[in-house]
């Protein structure tokens, strides 16, 4: 059944009821206390029976009846946990009657059964209440109360000496009247006088007793004046009372020996009962050592230097003597206790606390603060420890069925993280605690600060050796080269949610570090951590966004779809922009901020900045590694590229500088990635770029188709009314390259086909210096073929050509025939009308753009 452990304390049966003085009884209730030390008064027909209380359960007290007087009494006790009693028993003390030749095994006051052992009297003990105003009260004011208001040496009792009017009123008639009191004062005067009068009755009572006894005395020493002469009668009488006096202490003798035997044995027993404390004390220490009470040794231990510090009783020193070995070797347990196994921060307040107590020039509170920094970090290596082995044969396990597992280092982030917000939270309440006043005291707390700041470092080189061991500095490396894991490498697959999984931890445990009124230095570190995390993840994620942008080749179907204002694309720019938009999402939880005090801002450093604005800048740009592919630019086979191919990745490339790299942008701000701006410049520089470059491979291909052409311009054989052959073919290979661009590249028509016509012109204009047309006939011919050439071109040529042109001819025009030269070109237009028709029109638009970009 279980015991009650709160209100007051309830008597509700005495076994037994009565009995004389040293009777042990068995007290039964509710709430009589949770322990020994909880009980502070016990009384038994008003004698204090505390020192003889033995706690058995909170139902069930033992005690002994200490020298009470013969009645009635109540049976009163008090517990710190409940308080009085409230309901009490009476128990009735009656007095043995042992006559002289009785033997007794305890001391019995002969003063109330052996006539003429009464020299000594002591004022029976007067428990029953007395009404001296006779107004009959009803309640009395708490006992407490007034020992708290008067002192514990007042008392309202009639008879004792330090009787205090007051304290008698206040405890009888507290909630009487004025009226009331007039009249207890008109009762007191009547009682006063009535027992003036009883004092005169009994004197007249006992006055013929008085007289007859005088009377008798004088008579006797009559006798006595009368028989002078009688000496032998006196002699005889006198030898008589001798020897009735001899043989009544012959017959005593025995008696008084047992009667001093008893006188001993009472006062080793009244010793025993009196000091059961201390003799016990020895025997009790095992007893609570063993129970782990060391409130109540502590308690007991500094009674008994109170009672017996300094005693020159030889029994006393020695148990004292016993006691304090004892102590020692309770003082010793309580240290290994408190250095070698941890707990509570109540638990180790405690054992400071008790450890003063027993030794007050020691510093329990620095020692435990010492040993628990020492404990934290083997804590941590053994954690590290712990959870690599696991990690070691999850890499087995996965090698033999092909998985991918990072639990290991998951659990190791999250139980690191539980372990240093548990431990570090009574490291800090410990901390706060201590409070010395000595020269040492600035000393220690910067020593304490330090122990906190290496435990936080450690943990976060453990983290960083376990997730990025690559950050860790060479000093960290060198000092805990033993020390640190060698962790397996960990998955491709498994990097980012790993960071990501690590990151939210380690903010997590930030934030409640700071919610314990750590400071921002002291956890400067775990931040530093979450910064180099954060980059690794961003790193990471951008790297193998990389990869799936380079692997898009494989999806390009070269399907175009032409757009507005003559441009046009295929599914590439979408592919690319939905790999980066994705990768964007997934750095978002790096790149924002947690809100912690001293959270790191990701491009506050300058080194930072730069590295985050070329990452983005390189993810950005991955689309070339990607056109690389497509074109095989990479493998130095541009022989092999195709010119539709070009064309196409040139328009998709223009399509991602003008379009996506803008979204591109706007999602980097929403996820809150500052200098977009000049993540956009240094891209777009970088694109636009790589499309010059493709630019120059397209007509690098169309110029190496053009030159065997321009290489057949000689004038061995000259045409009749016609312009020469390879003039025709020139212009032919500038409409297909023109229908070519108008399929794939509308866009890029005007660009390519004025630099293909420009670096063809030259290539002639060279190709005549070198070998220029010998005669009149073939001059003239040259002539025609170049005018020609003009026309057909002239929206394409630029200035500096026309006038090379222009100042060539002019060498020639005296042999012209300006009829020949408009027959010729006649009859080349009208052989070659469809070709001029493309070339007059590709002409026409590039007025008009020429004509639209004057008025912008």
């Amino acid at each position: 059944m279980a015991e009650d452990k709160g209100g007051p304390p309830e008597i509700t049966g005495l076994s037994p009821s009565e009995g004389g003085p040293g009777t042990s009884i068995l007290i039964r209730g509710k709430n009589l206390g949770i322990g020994q030390s909880d009980v502070v008064m016990l009384q038994i027909c008003g004698q204090d029976s505390l020192h003889t209380m033995k706690w058995e359960s909170s139902s069930k007290i033992h005690a002994r009846v200490g020298n009470a007087g013969r009645g009635e009494g109540e049976v009163r006790m008090a517990t710190r946990s409940g308080g009085r009693a409230i309901h009490t028993m009476k128990f009735r003390v009656f007095i043995k009657q042992v006559q002289p030749l009785e033997e007794s095994t305890v001391w019995v006051d002969e003063t109330k059964t052996v006539p003429g052992r009464e020299t000594i009297r002591n004022v029976a003990l007067v428990t029953e209440e007395v009404d001296a105003l006779g107004l009959r009260p009803t309640k009395k004011m708490d006992q407490g109360l007034l020992e708290r208001q008067f002192g514990p040496a007042t008392s309202g009792n009639l008879r004792m000496e330090n009787f205090d009017p007051k304290f008698y009123l206040l405890e009888n008639y507290f909630d009487v009247t004025l009226d009331q009191l007039r009249e207890g004062i008109t009762n007191l005067e009547k009682a006063k006088i009535d027992q003036e009068k009883k004092s005169e009755e009994m004197h007249r009572a006992h006055l013929y007793s008085l007289i007859n006894c005088v009377s008798t005395l004088a008579n006797l020493h009559q006798q006595l004046e009368e028989h002078k002469g009688e000496m032998a009668v006196t002699k005889i009488i006198g030898n008589k009372v001798s020897l009735a006096r001899e043989k009544a202490e012959s017959v005593f003798k025995d008696v008084l020996a047992r009667k001093d035997t008893a006188d001993a044995t009472r006062n080793a027993l009244s010793v025993l009962t009196r000091f059961k404390f201390i003799f016990f004390l020895p025997k009790q220490i095992d007893e609570n050592m063993a129970k782990g009470e060391y409130s109540t040794i502590l308690n007991d231990y500094t009674r008994a230097k109170a009672l017996f510090k300094g005693t020159e009783v030889a029994l006393f020193k020695e148990v004292m003597e016993a006691v304090d070995d004892k102590m020692l070797r309770l003082r010793d347990q309580l240290r290994r206790r408190l250095i070698d196994c941890p707990t509570s921060f109540e638990e180790q307040s405690k054992l400071i606390k008790y450890l003063k107590m027993l030794d007050a020039s020691s510093d329990p509170a620095w020692d435990c603060i010492t040993s628990y920094h020492c404990w934290l970090e083997n804590c941590l290596f053994e954690l590290q420890d712990d959870h690599c082995k696991r990690a070691v044969e999850e890499e087995k396990q996965a090698e033999r069925f092909e998985l991918t597992d990072s639990s290991s280092r998951r659990l190791f982030v999250s139980t690191l993280a539980d372990f240093l917000l548990a431990k570090l939270q009574v490291f800090w309440k410990l901390a706060n605690s201590y409070n010395i006043i000595d020269e040492h005291y600035r000393q220690r707390q910067e020593d304490i600060n330090q122990m906190l700041t290496l435990t936080i470092n450690l943990s976060s080189w453990l983290l960083l050796n376990a997730l990025v061991p690559k950050t860790l500095t060479q000093e960290v490396r060198a000092q805990y080269s033993e020390q640190f894991a060698q962790w397996p490498p960990i998955a491709a697959g498994e990097t980012k949610s790993l960071m990501v999984f690590s990151l939210k931890t380690l903010r997590k445990l930030i934030c409640s570090l700071l919610d314990l009124q750590l400071s921002q230095q002291h956890v400067q570190p775990l931040i530093e951590l979450c910064h180099t995390v954060r980059l690794s993840s961003i790193s990471h994620s951008i790297a193998a966004t990389n990869q799936l942008v380079v692997q898009l080749h494989t999806k390009e179907n070269w399907c175009l779809e032409y757009l507005e204002k003559g441009a046009t694309k295929t599914m590439l720019p979408d592919l690319y922009e939905n790999e980066i938009s994705e990768c964007v999402s997934n750095i978002r939880e790096e790149l924002s901020s947690s809100g912690f005090t001293g959270d790191i801002d990701m491009f506050a450093g300058e080194q930072s900045r730069e590295t985050l604005i070329e990452m983005a800048v390189s993810l950005v740009c991955s689309v070339k590694r990607t056109m690389d592919e497509l074109l095989n630019l990479r493998k130095k086979a541009e022989g092999q590229v195709t010119p539709k191919r070009l064309l196409i990745s040139i328009c998709n490339l223009e399509y991602i500088v003008s379009h996506s790299l803008k979204r591109i942008s706007h999602r980097l701000r929403e996820a809150s990635f500052k200098y977009t701006d000049v993540v956009y410049e240094k891209s777009r520089d970088v694109l636009l770029s790589y499309r010059g470059r493709l630019v120059e491979v397209y007509l690098s291909l169309r110029h190496s188709q053009v030159m065997p052409i321009v290489r057949s311009a000689t004038y061995e054989m000259v045409p009749e009314e016609d312009v020469s052959d390879w003039a025709k073919e020139l212009l032919m290979s500038v409409v297909l390259a023109q229908s070519e661009l108008a399929v794939n590249a509308p866009q890029l028509s005007s660009e390519c086909i004025r630099a293909l016509v420009g670096t063809s012109m030259q290539g002639v204009l060279t190709q005549l210096a070198q070998s220029p047309p010998s005669g009149e006939r073939a001059r003239a011919q040259c002539v025609i073929d170049l005018s020609a050439i003009e026309g057909a071109l002239d929206p394409f040529l630029s200035l500096d050509t026309k006038t090379l042109l222009n100042a060539y001819r002019a060498e020639m025009v005296a042999v012209l025939d300006q009829d020949k030269l408009i027959r010729c070109i006649s009859t080349m237009r009208s052989n070659m009308r469809v070709a001029m028709e493309s070339l007059e029109t590709a002409g026409t638009e590039i007025s008009a753009e020429n004509a639209n970009e004057s008025d912008v």
